[in-house]
Parts: structure tokens; sequence; C-alpha cells
């Protein structure tokens, strides 16, 4: 895992502590990750590690669908700065693909949501694909 996907799960787990000061610290560092470039990326990084705790997984899978509903389209009402780029648009999407193969149900459906999201503005226009690639993992 990159540096900034190690800072960003310390900063996650931060969030979940029992110590308010510490849980708020970490609350306000979340807040400013939040709108640094490579953050939806890092966050599916997180997603998808078996090296990480499943609740942080969890966590991240959510915060990732609430990334993509503020981030993703300046055309939503709802959009804040900074959009997410085209390239990281594209590898989020694959990504995503590959949490649906996750082995734990509650990851799967926080991945299922955050494409439900993405579907919801990209398809078919700019996710093309979508339906042949969701065919392609069901089994035979």
């Amino acid at each position: 895992a990159s540096s900034t996907t190690e800072g960003l799960l310390l900063t996650l787990m931060g969030t979940q502590a029992q110590d308010a000061p510490t849980r708020h610290g970490a609350e306000v560092q979340l807040a400013q990750l939040s709108v640094q470039h490579g953050f939806g990326l890092a966050l599916l990084e997180l997603l998808l590690s078996d090296r990480v705790d499943q609740q942080m997984r969890q966590l991240a899978a959510v915060l990732c669908r609430q990334y993509i509903d503020a981030h993703w389209s300046r055309e939503k009402q709802n959009f804040q700065e900074p959009e997410v780029s085209d390239e990281h648009k594209l590898h989020m999407r694959a990504a995503l693909l590959n949490a649906l193969t996750l082995e734990h149900s509650k990851l799967r459906t926080a991945a299922s949501m955050a494409i439900a999201s993405v579907a919801k503005e990209d398809f078919p226009d700019l996710w093309p694909d979508l339906i042949p690639q969701l065919l392609k993992m069901l089994p035979a």
C-alpha cells in the first residue's frame, strides 16, 4: 500500500476512536484528505486490500460512495470541488467492479451501491461496457 493509503487508513481508524479529541482530529484530517486528488482511488485501494480490517474496508466503501456522490460530476446539484479526473474515473470504475468479487457480502453491497452512483451519472454514454462487464462476472 502507498504511504497515502496507509495514512488514510490511520485516519479512518482515528475516526473510530473512543477518545473524543483523537476522533475529532481524525475527522478534520479526513475532511482535508477528501478534497485531495486521488482520495477516491485511495479509498478503493483500502476496500480491495485483504490486509485491512473488514470494518475499515466497509468504512472506506461508504466514504467512497459519498465521495462519488459529491465529486463525480459537475452536473449534480450537490457537486463539490474538486471533480474526479477522467483518468481516475476510469480506474475507479474498474476497481469498483473488482470489488464485486470480494468475499464479504457487506463489502460487495457497499461496492454495488457505489457502482449504482457512478452508473447513474455515466451509463450508458461514459460507461458503455458496464453491462457486458457485469455479464462476464456472472457464473456460467
